[in-house]
This record gives C-alpha cells, structure tokens and sequence, in this order.
C-alpha cells in the first residue's frame, strides 16, 4: 500500500498470482471448463473441434484443437493478460465470451500447466505459450513462457491445418491427489459425462453440417431437447418476443410428441422412440426452460417456478433465445451456466408462458380424461369418485359416487361383510382418489379454487350422526364421551371447534 500525496489517494497492490488462483476457484467443472474453451473456438470461425485425452498417468493431458483463424504471438500474449478486455464494453454480437477469462480461467481451473499453441492463417509457423502455475508462485510473478516445441497432440493436429489454435492442459488438478488405479477411472468418466454435454449445450452448433466436435476422433451427434428433427416432431406452442431496451428475446413453447401419436409400423419408429426416450431420459430435470444465448445452451431444465416440477410436465419445453447484449438482465455468471434474471417484467412474461406451456403440454392427459368423462356422462363408466366444479366456479370436495357398483354393494350389504372385507373396500376407495382429474381441472381453469367444506355442511353431518345415535338408544354420557371425541378429532372439526360446542348444546337441549 503506497499513499500519493499529490493526488491524495492510496494505490492497492494486488498480487497477480493470487488472483489467477482465485479465478481457478470461480466453480468451474470439467464439463463447463471445456465448454468456455469451445465458445472461444466458435468465436474464431472454426468448423472442427477436436479434443484429445492421453492417459499417462499424472502425465495425462487433455488437448482441445480447433481449426479457427489462429493468432499470432502478441496476440496469445494479449489474450493471457490477466484482465486483458473491459467486459463493460460493447462486445461483438457474436462473441460468446462473457468476462474475458474464460481461456485462464477454464484452464487454471482444471489444471496447473497449460499450453497455447496457435498458427495463424497464412503462416506455416507454429507458436506457443506456457502458463506454469507452480513457477508463478515461485517467482510471485505472472508470466508467460515461450514454448519452442508445442505439446505432441497439438502439433500433430495443428501441422494438418491451415490455420487453429490448440490449448493443452498438463497437470490436471483432478489427478494430482488420484491413485493410479481412479485416475485412469477419473479420464474415463470425464470422457463419458463430457459427450452428452456438448451433445447437449452445443446442438445447435452441431444441427449445422458445417460444424463437427469430436472427442478422441470420435464424433458427437446433436441432441434435441425439441425434438424438431422427428417426422412426428414437437408441437409448436406458440413464438413470441419480449423488448427491452437492450435487445429482443425469443420465446418459443414447446410440447414433446406423445408416445402414441406414431404409428409402431412406421418404418422410422425405433429411431423416433429413441430419440424421444433421450429427450425424456429423467424427464424432471429435462423439462422446462432452456436458455440459449447466442445459439449456446447455458441453462436447461428449470422452472421460474421452481416448486412445480412434476412427471406431467415432462412433454414440456420451453427455448429462450437471447443475444449477449442482455447478459445483464439475464444474470449469466462467469462460468456461463446460471441465469438470474434481474428484470422484473422479463421475469413475469417468462412466468406467462410457463404457465401457458404447462396447461399445453398436459393436453395428451386432458384429451383422455375427456374421452373419459363421455363414457361417464353415456353411464359405460362408473367411477368411485365425484370430480366437478360448482356453480360458483370451486372445484367441489370430491364426493363418493354411490351409484358405483363396488360403493352400491356395499351400502346394500354392510352387515354382511367382515372387517376384513371392509378394510379391503376401503383401500379400493383410497387408491381410486381423483389426482388426474382434479389436476386436469385445475389446469384447464387458471384461476379455479377449490371448494372448502362448509362449517354448516359439517355441523349438519355431526348433528345428523349424534341423531340417529341418539335414536339407536345410546345416552347423552356415551355420546359425549365417545362420539366427540372422534368427531374433534376429524377435518373440518378439528380446524373449527366452535362446531364441536354448537353439537354438545344442541343435544343437551
């Protein structure tokens, strides 16, 4: 700390080395390290990207190459000073970048050594830059070092192009702690959970013939959460817009093909089904929205309400598209893979559409229901419960349906019957409860409430009941030491107990 009288302010030295190792803690995962140096390939116009894994032990490395326009040596340097671009300032619209440390910070994250390897369009020279972490420390300095001969998998990659650039990882933090045994565990899994993501996180870069990511020569096929590419494809709920000053951002609802809208002898069924079971794999977590800043998934799967996650929803998508001039509204962090929305009426038009979404997608379980209630209404089917909504628009407390054969038997035939028996009807009558057709109501009504039970409606019940115990030569002694009870105990009169008060001076009179 230096005070300058002259300007009377006091200058703050930072240590450099210090705050690469806390950019290396900002919470990037693997998934998410090599996803940022995808988006700095994108950015430089690549068309292939190829990401290597040599296991040798804690030699292993991993490689990303790209065959973009490439950089020369002031520019490597460039990109590797530690706050090298203002990310305040206007940036290109099709940058996908967000803070400009993505390159360090993604590397610094995942390992202690990296290598820069670039050639530029035009040059047949390959240059290269080294970030060493442990020499850093060493020196308390951030430097970087000239690498006369790059890293094996990149010049082997790099010598084949006309222009790229390679960034090769040594080092790697998640190996350095590992037996021999979990490491070789470790690059396998890694392998095997990055292949989805960017299956996942880059589709739409992938939909493009034009674009290829592989991993060890191998390459990763699109995923669409939309499933757009069916011949029986998603139905599009509707395409909106919503303005704010600093740019548009496109919403488009989704509802996923159910499973019986192909036919099993379409001669493309299998490979339908396939695809949809993908889409639907643990479909809590893949329904929802889906976040897209500059065609680049970075969020996927949620609800603004975050509560409402449910297996009937799982049909229901809903893609968001927004341009890098709204990162602010739309809250990305430094790693790119949360949004936090800052603005209250982005906010509430993305709940609009949430709901309509969700009232859309569960159509396939109202159609049934109505085919349902028209058996029901020609009296083909004769449910154990009563679902409506009454006159003054509640949905009413489901009711027996008396006119059920199984409920009919048994209110003729009681006394015929076992306890056994009864407890056998009763549970009959629990699993029959209404879910889906209650749910189905409540979805096609936005504004519908359910109907509560009355505190006339019980005490009319309760007085009903002491009555005809009443009648059956029971005294006023048994009643109110065993009928009250279980009557205080039971809804509604355990919410309400002036109901049990009205009861007791209603018989005593």
């Amino acid at each position: 700390m230096m005070l300058n009288d002259k300007d009377n302010h006091i200058a703050i030295n930072v240590s450099p080395v210090l705050v690469s190792e806390i950019l290396a803690e900002s919470g990037y995962t693997p998934n998410s390290a090599i996803s940022d140096l995808i988006d700095n390939s994108i950015f430089a116009e690549a068309k292939n990207i190829w990401i290597d894994v040599e296991w040798k032990d804690r030699l292993s490395n991993i490689t990303i190459t790209d065959d973009g326009n490439g950089i020369n040596e002031s520019e490597i340097d460039d990109k590797l000073i530690m706050g090298s671009q203002d990310f305040t300032q206007e940036r290109d619209i099709k940058d996908l970048g967000r803070f400009g440390v993505g390159l360090k910070g993604a590397s610094l994250s995942q390992c202690d050594f990296f290598t820069v390897s670039s050639k530029p369009l035009g040059s047949n020279n390959i240059v290269s830059r080294v970030w060493d972490k442990e020499y850093n420390r060493k020196i308390n300095q951030v430097v970087v070092k000239p690498n006369l001969i790059p890293p094996t998998a990149a010049e082997k990659r790099l010598s084949n192009l006309s222009s790229g650039t390679s960034i090769t990882l040594e080092k790697l933090r998640d190996l350095s702690w590992r037996s021999k045994k979990t490491q070789e565990v470790f690059l396998d899994r890694f392998i095997t959970q990055l292949e989805p993501h960017i299956s996942q996180y880059f589709h739409k870069y992938l939909q493009k013939k034009s674009f290829n990511i592989y991993i060890n020569n191998k390459k990763i096929e699109t995923w669409d959460p939309f499933l757009q590419n069916l011949d029986n494809s998603s139905k599009k709920l509707f395409e909106e817009k919503i303005e704010t000053d600093l740019g548009n951002i496109e919403v488009i609802g989704y509802r996923l093909p159910h499973i019986n809208s192909i036919s099993k002898k379409s001669s493309n069924y299998l490979d339908w089904k396939a695809q949809r079971d993908k889409a639907l794999l643990d479909g809590i977590s893949n329904q929802g929205f889906y976040f897209y800043r500059n065609d680049r998934l970075i969020k996927k799967g949620v609800w603004m309400n975050k509560s409402i996650n449910h297996n009937r929803f799982n049909l229901a998508r809903i893609e968001v598209n927004f341009p890098n001039t709204l990162d602010k509204i739309m809250g990305i962090n430094v790693i790119k893979d949360e949004i936090q929305i800052t603005d209250t009426n982005v906010r509430n038009e993305l709940l609009k559409y949430e709901r309509i979404t969700q009232r859309e997608a569960t159509r396939p379980d109202i159609y049934r229901e109505e085919e349902t209630n028209k058996k029901i209404k020609k009296g083909e089917i004769k449910p154990i419960w009563n679902v409506s909504i009454s006159e003054a628009g509640y949905l009413s407390v489901p009711t027996i349906n008396k006119s059920n054969a199984l409920i009919d038997f048994f209110i003729k035939n009681y006394k015929k019957f076992s306890l056994k028996d009864i407890k056998d009807i009763l549970t009959v009558i629990e699993k029959g409860l209404p879910f889906e057709a209650m749910q189905n109501l409540i979805y096609q009504n936005d504004q519908l409430e359910i109907e509560n039970f009355s505190n006339g409606e019980a005490f009319e019940i309760g007085r009903k009941m002491i009555r005809n115990i009443i009648n059956e030569g029971n005294t006023f002694e048994y009643i109110e030491n065993n009928v009250l009870p279980i009557l205080r105990s039971s809804e509604p009169m355990f919410k309400n107990p002036e109901i049990i008060s009205k009861l007791r001076s209603e018989y005593k009179e």
